[in-house]
């Protein structure tokens, strides 16, 4: 009887079970930055991001910007009524907490902070049981110069 019972709960398992379907979809978590200024002086910007996790991000932006301007790990760079927002891409991360942050131009820092961004909810692209609790996140923070 044991064995009966031993055999079908093994077919169950293997055989009776769906199987958990799951797709590759990437991430699409973003942090969003915004540098408010009375001035922005034509030239190159160096900005550093560097979250928990990851490797920094670096970027040189240099203004004016020209259409459809980015740099690496950057989704979007745009300067409009004096603020030059940037969008960095996150990565599936569940431990994302602090994020360094550094902005000059010709060696004079403009800004050197360190923050914890408030993240919103995971999203999670392929299904949180796909993503093995791996969720996207995204958050946004402003600074004034």
């Amino acid at each position: 009887m044991s064995r009966l019972v031993l055999g079908l709960a093994l077919s169950a398992l293997t055989g009776g079970c769906i199987a958990l379907s799951c797709q590759e979809v990437g991430c699409n978590g973003t942090y969003a930055l915004s540098f408010e200024a009375d001035e922005w002086e034509e030239g190159a910007y160096a900005l550093t991001v560097f979250l928990d996790g990851m490797e920094s991000v670096d970027c040189v932006i240099t203004l004016p910007l020209e259409s459809a301007s980015s740099c690496d790990g950057v989704s979007a760079v745009e300067l409009a009524d004096g603020i030059l927002s940037v969008m960095v891409y996150t990565p599936m991360n569940e431990d994302l907490v602090e994020a360094d942050i550094a902005l000059s131009m010709d060696g004079t820092v403009l800004l050197e902070e360190v923050v914890e961004p408030a993240w919103g909810e995971p999203y999670w692209p392929n299904g949180q049981a796909c993503d093995r609790g791996y969720g996207c996140l995204s958050a946004s923070d402003a600074f004034s110069l």
